[in-house]
């Protein structure tokens, strides 16, 4: 894919320059033990993420909502109607069920989705291929594109609209690339908006874990690349107003628990029984009968490292969904502990977010040069995006 870069407008160097680094995974807790900045930036204050992984997190953070608003939480949600894969069945009754090569299948389907439009994020990691067709993707839009999330305008569309000269690296562009270009484009002295997304520590965390030289090394590489591109902007902006924060933080993975053996075999379509989905740190549940429900409940209530989320408390992280797309009862593990395998994946690994909001390595933080007040949780850097764009307006 091509760098996000829209309306330019003309040049404006010297005026102010706004950089935004969004460090995907950046927590709290890891920002103070490294001490990540220390000295260059205000002091850090932890703030609270939303629950759910950064399917739901970034759009929160982008548009101040939270998920039961935007609609946006699991990157898999079960609509079968709507399915991007719906056209695919055969394919996947070819390759998965008969010729039993999922790896070659989902080499197949990968292109096929991006070519019929989704220009969102997605992976369709260790899902078992006869359920694949089961379930929407929640990101079927880029999130770093105007109108990536229809009815909740961002600071993207604020700048589109606006025609703020500005330049958006996101996901799809390679760190090795996307690094040099932001850059030259601070270097040049022309673009008042800057905004650089990297998922690269999140990465190196679920691989390492998150007290690993591998983990400080990479934090000391970003402070310094920080402090160069702040020293840079003020040879050639009158103010850098710099603004780092992530989307939530990272825990250090203690156990796996092998939940997919305990439960039912997914049946046919015709006689499912129970549907699940096995997130690395919680299971979704659909149900035919309440008589399938008590069963998962009590097979459930056997475990011993996570627990069934209420309604009420569904209602209280902004998750609830009564249509049930994301499920009919939630499965949350506890912090530290994983679902192995399931269809994130097979092995366990070192480091894991997407636990409750309340514990306390799921605390991200805004790290910035400027005197703005800290939002208490992720939907205040909507606002606080939104006025930095708006300092700019053109009218």
């Amino acid at each position: 894919m091509k760098v996000k870069q829209y309306e330019r407008g003309a040049s404006v160097k010297g005026e102010r320059l706004v950089l935004i680094i969004l460090i995907d995974a950046l927590g709290y807790r890891i920002v103070k033990e490294t001490k990540f900045l220390d000295g260059f930036v205000k002091p850090a204050n932890p703030i609270r993420t939303i629950f759910g992984y950064s399917s739901a997190a970034i759009p929160s953070l982008l548009t101040g909502a939270l998920p039961e608003a935007h609609g946006h939480f699991s990157m898999y949600l079960r609509d079968p109607e709507n399915s991007p894969l719906k056209k695919d069945r055969w394919i996947i009754r070819l390759f998965g069920e008969w010729m039993k090569r999922p790896w070659f299948l989902k080499k197949r389907l990968t292109p096929r989705l991006i070519r019929r439009g989704i220009t969102g994020y997605f992976s369709l990691y260790e899902i078992p291929s006869e359920l694949l067709s089961e379930w929407d993707l929640c990101q079927k839009r880029s999130l770093f594109k105007p109108g990536g999330i229809p009815g909740f305008p961002t600071v993207i569309d604020e700048l589109a609209e606006r025609r703020t000269p500005h330049r958006i690296w996101d996901w799809s562009v390679p760190e090795e690339r996307a690094l040099p270009e932001l850059r030259r484009e601070v270097s040049q002295g022309k673009l008042p908006f800057l905004f650089f997304y990297t998922p690269g520590l999140d990465s190196i965390m679920h691989m390492y874990g998150t007290r690993t030289e591998v983990v400080q090394k990479a934090l000391r590489n970003w402070d310094t690349t920080i402090r160069e591109l702040v020293a840079e902007g003020e040879k050639h902006y009158r103010e850098v107003r710099l603004f780092v924060f992530g989307d939530h933080g990272m825990a250090d993975v203690a156990d796996a628990h092998d939940l997919w053996a305990r439960l039912p075999v997914i049946g046919p379509p015709k006689k499912r029984g129970t549907l699940y989905f096995l997130d690395s740190t919680m299971a979704r549940f659909w149900f035919d009968s309440d008589a399938e429900r008590r069963r998962t409940v009590e097979i459930l209530s056997e475990e011993g490292f996570g627990r069934c989320l209420s309604i009420e408390e569904e209602k209280s992280l902004g998750v609830h969904f009564p249509d049930g797309r994301y499920g009919e009862l939630t499965y949350l593990a506890d912090a530290g502990q994983l679902i192995v395998p399931s269809f994130m994946g097979w092995e366990k690994i070192a480091g894991m977010h997407g636990y409750h909001p309340d514990d306390v390595d799921s605390d991200t933080t805004l790290l910035t040069n400027t005197n703005v007040d800290h939002p208490a949780d992720i939907r205040g850097f909507s606002d606080l995006l939104k006025r930095e764009a708006l300092a700019f307006s053109r009218g």
